[in-house]
């Protein structure tokens, strides 16, 4: 990949793990000078943060929660260094089979980077445990339906 846009292809990434194979930290360099690193930190095997620090010198901050099955609950994106944008992410809930019901983003209405304030997603399944829709707030449903065997 050609990063810095000189016609040569010469960037490359380094990466970095922890005893259970887990990502720790990794790399990306163009003409030999880091462009972005990051690094993981983890608990009970989940990603809990992300940090990717850019030469530019702006900072992404990506965080995690989960609940007891291990299920996403909220996914926030902070960008660092740039007070315009606020942090910016999602909630989500899930039924008692662990199937993902709605995505919800919770950010302010002037500031937010990844998504727009009360934005939802939502999913419905068959009696097979199959995705039978899938509606997005600004009005965009999908529906699904399956023949034969799914499997």
């Amino acid at each position: 990949y050609d990063m810095n846009g000189d016609g040569v292809n010469d960037e490359e990434a380094t990466y970095a793990y922890n005893v259970d194979g887990t990502l720790a930290t990794y790399a990306q360099t163009s003409d030999g000078a880091v462009w972005v690193s990051g690094t993981y930190t983890y608990a009970a095997g989940l990603p809990v943060k992300h940090v990717e620090e850019y030469a530019s010198g702006f900072t992404l901050v990506y965080t995690w929660t989960y609940d007891d099955g291990g299920n996403v609950l909220t996914w926030y994106l902070e960008y660092v260094g740039n007070d315009d944008v606020s942090p910016t992410g999602y909630t989500y809930t899930y039924d008692d089979q662990e199937r993902l019901l709605t995505a919800v983003c919770d950010a302010d209405l002037l500031t937010a980077s990844v998504c727009d304030a009360g934005d939802n997603y939502s999913w419905s399944y068959d009696d097979l445990g199959h995705v039978a829709t899938y509606r997005q707030s600004e009005g965009f449903l999908a529906s699904y339906t399956y023949s034969g065997s799914c499997e």
